[in-house]
């Protein structure tokens, strides 16, 4: 069970690098308009979000209800909670960052983050009993990058230590968001909305 809290903090801070970058990638693949990412490229970056969390994080946890039958139930849902944490962190912090630059068309491009997040935690689910869905050539080659990473005997150690601390500030974020969607939804009724 330990061995399964680790691996998963070292998939979440896999995931925390590797995320951004394909966005990047994905950002110049789509074009930028006008020196800012457009609307297709910015919601296809969420699209790639909500697959790739879920599934890269889906595949630790159909390993371990493999591995320990017995743990399925907490193996499911402490991986629903790091999915949950890891898509809602990245999408608070691009909110966080649109609301400092006060980019009110970078923050209308946010409100449909709230669907996203449960399309990704509905994903997840649906991936646990359908394997082929997160067990594919791309998340098996992330999750051997993990594993082979893991066997390195300090850095294995140091990584997964840092991983479950990320995991940490991960949840605390995700509470950031549910309190973020709550203030916008609360907001839209106000009078001083568009002051």
């Amino acid at each position: 069970m330990g061995r399964f809290i680790l691996r998963l903090g070292f998939v979440a801070l896999v995931l925390e690098i590797l995320v951004p970058v394909l966005s990047v990638l994905l950002a110049g693949a789509a074009g930028l308009v006008a020196g800012r990412e457009s609307w297709a490229s910015f919601y296809l970056t969420r699209l790639l979000v909500a697959y790739l969390v879920p599934a890269v994080i889906a595949t630790p946890v159909i390993l371990g209800f493999q591995n320990n039958p017995e743990l399925s139930v907490f193996y499911g849902v402490i991986g629903g909670l790091v999915v949950y944490a890891q898509v809602a962190s990245m999408f608070y912090s691009t909110r966080k960052r649109f609301a400092a630059a006060r980019d009110r068309e970078g923050l209308a491009r946010t409100r449909y983050d709230s669907l996203f997040v449960i399309g990704a935690i509905a994903l997840y689910c649906v991936m646990l009993w359908v394997h082929p869905l997160a067990v594919n050539p791309a998340t098996w080659s992330v999750m051997c990058l993990v594993l082979w990473l893991s066997q390195v005997p300090v850095l294995g150690v140091l990584i997964s230590i840092f991983g479950l601390f990320l995991i940490a500030s991960l949840l605390f974020k995700g509470a950031l968001f549910v309190v973020a969607l709550s203030g916008a939804c609360s907001n839209k009724g106000s009078p001083e909305k568009g002051k």
